[in-house]
């Protein structure tokens, strides 16, 4: 069980250390070996037991031999694994990136969407439709995206459930062909049952606006919330922000349509996209 006290930046190296370790084709038994030190102490730093020294993350580089991005991401974990909290800019920080990466594949997740579709339910010509200037930023996002997409595509079962607000539906990013396209994909997710997507319809009215974010619950340790804009990310779990957060998700989820009736609404919107 992950301790109350350890940090979001903490509990992210440790795992990002096991998945290249599991990369390395290594068990913590043999890890443990070649870096000189027991299996307890390597799965309790895996596990966020215990914070890892520049030291430990230097000898791991060196057995593991992960590609330079990887590299870059874990060494840049390493400060500030103390604290709650922690944000960057989001175009200048591939850490965050690969913090979601993990997250996501080891989470029954909860996002809110209120302009714009999730990453992970994007297709190829809606992402670089919202990425059209510079050309690098869209073909950057376009690979992140579909990174996390076959991380995620392997679950048996809805892990991920979406809430939209409506104009996210009516919004024509790309074009209306586009929008088209993007939807009629979104309903074959639902058929084949790996989402589940409520929409908050325009007749609800207003409601509390809390921006994008994400709520991320995983199997061993306490949830953790992600915020995201287009200039900046951050995580958040201590208790008082993950008690504000899962009071957002009842709210909207009571505001929203059932996964029925919200399928319903994503048709006609791609029925009026068609139309046009």
């Amino acid at each position: 069980m992950i301790e109350d006290h350890v940090s979001i930046r903490q509990r992210m190296l440790g795992t990002a250390l096991a998945r290249l370790r599991d990369e390395a084709g290594l068990t913590t038994r043999v890890a443990a070996v070649k870096l000189g030190t027991s299996s307890a102490t390597v799965n309790r730093s895996e596990n966020g037991r215990r914070p890892v020294s520049r030291s430990e993350v230097g000898a791991a580089m060196a057995v593991y031999q992960p590609n330079d991005d990887d590299r870059s991401c874990v060494l840049g974990m390493l400060d500030d694994q103390v604290g709650n909290g922690w944000w960057a800019p989001v175009r200048a920080d591939r850490t965050h990136r690969m913090a979601v990466a993990l997250l996501e594949h080891r989470s029954r997740a909860v996002e809110f969407a209120p302009t714009v579709l999730p990453a992970l339910l994007r297709i190829p010509p809606y992402t670089r439709a919202l990425y059209r200037h510079p050309a690098e930023d869209a073909a950057k996002e376009l690979a992140g995206v579909s990174a996390r997409q076959r991380g995620t595509s392997h679950l048996g079962r809805p892990l991920y459930t979406a809430i939209l607000d409506e104009a996210v539906l009516r919004r024509p990013v790309g074009g209306p062909a586009v929008m088209a396209m993007q939807l009629r994909w979104l309903l074959s997710l639902l058929k084949d049952r790996r989402v589940v997507i409520h929409v908050v319809p325009f007749r609800r009215g207003a409601y509390r606006p809390t921006g994008a974010f994400t709520l991320y619950m995983p199997t061993t340790a306490r949830p953790v919330v992600h915020t995201h804009t287009h200039f900046t990310s951050g995580f958040l779990d201590d208790q008082a922000a993950l008690d504000a957060f899962e009071s957002a998700v009842s709210e909207l989820i009571g505001l929203a349509c059932d996964p029925h009736e919200s399928a319903d609404l994503i048709t006609r919107a791609a029925n009026a996209h068609e139309r046009l």
